[in-house]
């Protein structure tokens, strides 16, 4: 060959790489090693081309193993045939080979937390950081108690109840954490924002607080308001009763300004007689002295007559016979003109006589009246004097008789919506402030919506002007959104999921004893969060000879006289109580049965409860009439699996308990327990960064205020304070799918449908499915390809729920559109709050469940009914 081919470019002339051993190479995040070398039929491929290969061989390229000599020998060996003992050895030692390689394997494996298959070398392996699985943790929640009239009693700590289970649910105990005294007083009592000044009949209201009015007064009935020299006449649209007394509704809002006006109910419109005098009229004079054609003359109003009534008569008279009305009856005279032009009288003598005004003349009611004052409450001040100021013409007068006594507003109004971290009580509601204490769990309630918090200020203010006193209670956390017309329960305790068991003998202490260990009876010891702490304490008091002794951590470190314990779990999820060895915490001292335990036990998922469920008391206090649970209970995680062991072993090293970088913040919160999902992001507030961090509990679960505040807590025990921490819920975003499945012909219909929904549930479960991350449609299409007998999948239907109804600009800002089909669903990491008219309906749902989010929280998507919003058809093409 002229010019033969360059070695290099095709490596025809290299030599091959032997069947065994193997290259072995992993890449990080596995969660298998492949650390096999060969199996049985490498190695005795390799050992038989080893045999043929001649010199140089690729196992042993120095000669050290196969000498020359021995090499040229076997080169000899022709045969193949397995009944040669040759070959019969080279089969065996294969066969070693692979034992050996695939033990191997399954060392290496064992060797590291995320590899590791055997429950005893994740153990080991979390032991040599100084990690245990968390045994689990009781769900917490407050109850609020309900007292017969008058009554008031101490609910004790340890108090138990029972909830109502649900469908597929057992009945969960509960108990009291703690005491309070309770008093009928504060079953249900009324809060208010802080009172805001008004004056009597103030300009522009519609709605008044009432201190006093007639005994009658009905809708429909007319209403006189007085002041600042005008009059408005009005009526009654509704007479309403309220928690803080009676609200009076005009027909039309109040048009009168200053703050001097006064109301007063009216029985009847009156008129001065001669209020409807003609201008003139034609008179014939019956005077036999005029001649007969100048008898008819025409009388002119103001000039042969006077509409006018001087001042200060003894008698006025009226339009008509008013045969009721009595002497003392107070009237408003509207004078016409003048100022002022609105006056009070009393009625005084009353007579019927005849009244002549031109051309009219009747027999009427005449009235002696007085002027007088309207004074505060419904007093009269004589101003002195007979009769009225001068009337210049009576017909632009108006008289009212008036319904005693007068409609006296209360000067200051509450707030329509209250909100904020204080509130007011009134003192005809609660009278003693004695009643209310700090660190005093309240529960708070507006219909449907339901707030806990904890006083933390009690105020007396002096009475105000109707002789109401207001107590001020400031409490945390604070209502955001406004709540209408809330109210109060003061009795409320809290309680966690767990049952007190009797006193429980562990044993005999022994002095002589290293390390005594002691198994409790009881299984699920109950763990409830630890407050500021990011360890969760055990509901477990151990006492020695009567005394109690403290539980620790561990031994390590401590004094030889310290009387500390440590509280371990088997695998069996046996509890197990350690003493010292008075080296490291004291030895226990002899005695037979001196060492006793009384521990509660209950813990777990089947703890979280919905609101209400707490209601079956299993022991009631004299006068307690009812107890439940204003919101769902917190808290509640399972035992810890090997599983999650593999993800949180290695918290304990990267946080050490301390939040420094943006990552510790999610470690820390699924550490102490109280989240069982979180994510940390930056957001900005404004000009200021800050953390944003994103938890939810079991199963998506939300997290009530009390356990934020909480998680809020323990985070700032731990973490730099500079930085603004927002903690907030997962907001889930629902999502539909349907598809059509082709199914393998070698399966049955119903159980490729059923393999389908399980992996596709399976997937969309909420600890599977990430935060803030997209969901893709090949995604969805991936999972379920991989489902048992799916031959091919056409997916016909994924969107958001509810797509339909949104508007072009709202898909658009999750990239999307109103097809049936998405490449993908957007969603959101945690990210600063916008205007709400910039959000979509889903975020608008989230903002409904938290309208009080300084930022917006990561979102997750889900299966919201799976019946309804996952539909799989199973067809025979496609």
């Amino acid at each position: 060959m002229a010019n033969p081919p360059d070695a290099s470019f095709c490596l025809c002339c290299e030599p091959h790489e032997p069947p065994a051993p193997a290259l072995i190479f992993n890449r990080p995040g596995l969660g298998t090693i492949a650390w096999r070398t060969g199996s049985y039929a490498t190695f005795r491929q390799a050992m038989i081309e080893a045999m043929a290969s001649g010199p140089p061989n690729l196992l042993d390229t120095d000669d050290t193993l196969w000498p020359l000599q021995v090499r040229n020998a076997l080169a000899t060996l022709t045969t193949r045939d397995d009944s040669d003992d040759a070959i019969t050895l080279i089969d065996l030692f294969a066969a070693v080979s692979d034992v050996l390689s695939f033990n191997s394997e399954r060392y290496v494996n064992e060797f590291f937390i995320r590899t590791a298959r055997e429950r005893d070398s994740v153990l080991r392996l979390a032991r040599l950081i100084g990690y245990r699985l968390a045994p689990g943790l009781g769900a917490t929640t407050s109850l609020a108690f309900t007292l017969d009239p008058g009554a008031s009693t101490t609910i004790r700590s340890g108090l138990k109840l029972m909830s109502v289970p649900g469908q597929d649910e057992v009945a969960q105990t509960f108990e009291t954490v703690g005491s309070i005294s309770a008093d009928a007083r504060l079953n249900d009592v009324p809060l208010y924002g802080a009172p805001q000044p008004v004056v009597p009949f103030q300009q522009g209201l519609s709605r008044i607080p009432i201190l006093q009015r007639p005994e009658t007064l009905l809708r429909n009935d007319t209403l006189a308001i007085i002041g600042n020299n005008d009059l408005q006449i009005t009526s009654v649209r509704a007479l309403e009763a309220a928690s803080d007394g009676e609200y009076l509704a005009f027909t039309t809002p109040l048009a009168i300004a200053g703050s001097t006006s006064v109301g007063f109910k009216t029985k009847r419109a009156l008129r001065f007689f001669g209020h409807n005098v003609p201008p003139s009229y034609s008179f014939y004079d019956t005077n036999p002295a005029i001649p007969a054609a100048k008898r008819w003359s025409t009388k002119t109003v103001g000039v042969d007559y006077s509409p006018s009534i001087p001042a200060s008569q003894t008698f006025y008279p009226l339009d008509a016979r008013i045969e009721d009305l009595k002497p003392g009856s107070l009237l408003l005279v509207d004078l016409g003109s003048g100022a002022p032009r609105y006056v009070f009288a009393l009625v005084g003598t009353v007579v019927q006589a005849t009244a002549t005004l031109g051309p009219m003349s009747d027999t009427v009611t005449w009235v002696a009246l007085s002027q007088v004052a309207i004074g505060s409450g419904d007093n009269l001040t004589p101003l002195g004097g007979t009769g009225l100021p001068a009337i210049a013409d009576r017909r632009q007068t108006r008289i009212y008789e008036l319904v005693r006594p007068q409609i006296v507003p209360r000067r200051y109004i509450y707030p329509a919506s209250f909100s904020g971290g204080s509130a007011r009580i009134r003192s005809d509601h609660v009278n003693d402030v004695r009643l209310f204490t700090k660190k005093q769990h309240i529960a708070i309630a507006d219909g449907a919506r339901h707030h806990i918090a904890t006083i933390a200020t009690v105020e007396e203010s002096a009475p105000s002007s109707d002789g109401i006193s207001h107590i001020t209670v400031g409490f945390d956390p604070p209502i955001g959104t406004g709540m209408t017309a809330p109210r109060l329960n003061g009795n409320v305790a809290p309680a966690s999921h767990g049952e007190t068991q009797r006193d429980e003998p562990l044993g005999h202490g022994d002095a002589s004893a290293l390390f005594q260990r002691f198994k409790l009876q009881r299984k699920r010891v109950t763990r409830l969060p630890g407050g500021v702490s990011v360890t969760p304490r055990a509901e477990l008091a151990v006492r020695v000879n009567g005394e109690p002794w403290t539980e620790a951590p561990s031994f390590y470190g401590r004094g030889p006289n310290e009387r500390i314990y440590t509280l371990r779990y088997d695998d069996a999820g046996n509890s197990i109580v350690s003493f010292g060895d008075g080296r490291t915490g004291a030895r226990l001292p002899s005695g037979a049965g001196n060492v006793v335990a009384r521990y509660r036990i209950g813990m777990g998922l089947e703890g979280r409860l919905a609101a209400g469920q707490l209601s079956t008391l299993l022991e009631r206090p004299v006068g307690v009439r009812t107890v439940s649970n204003p919101l769902p209970t917190d808290g509640g995680a399972d035992p810890e699996t090997l599983d999650t062991v593999r993800d949180a072993a290695p918290l304990t090293v990267r946080t050490f308990g301390r939040a420094i970088a943006l990552s510790d913040f999610a470690d820390v919160a699924r550490q102490a327990g109280m989240a069982a999902a979180a994510r940390a992001t930056w957001t900005w507030m404004g000009l200021e960064q800050a953390i944003q961090l994103t938890v939810s509990g079991g199963n998506g679960q939300r997290l009530s205020p009390d356990a934020l505040k909480a998680l809020h807590d323990t985070l700032t025990n731990v973490r730099d304070p500079n930085h603004l921490l927002i903690i907030g819920n997962l907001w889930r975003v629902p999502i539909v799918i349907t598809t059509r499945i082709l199914r393998d012909p070698a399966f049955e219909k119903d159980a490729v449908e059923d393999a389908a929904r399980a992996a596709l549930l399976d997937f969309m479960q909420f600890e599977h499915q990430p935060m803030g991350h997209p969901l893709h449609l090949s995604q969805i299409v991936s999972v379920l390809q991989g489902a048992r007998g799916v031959a091919a999948v056409d997916v016909d239907l994924f969107q958001i729920k509810g797509f339909a109804s949104w508007t072009a600009a709202q898909l658009s800002r999750r990239s999307a559109t109103l097809a049936a089909v998405q490449p993908h669903v957007r969603l959101f990491d945690a990210r600063p709050r916008p205007p709400a008219a910039t959000l979509d309906p889903a975020a608008l749902a989230g903002l409904a469940l938290d309208p009080d989010a300084l930022a917006l929280p990561a979102e997750q998507a889900f299966i919201e009914k799976p019946d309804a919003d996952l539909t799989l058809h199973v067809v025979e093409a496609l």
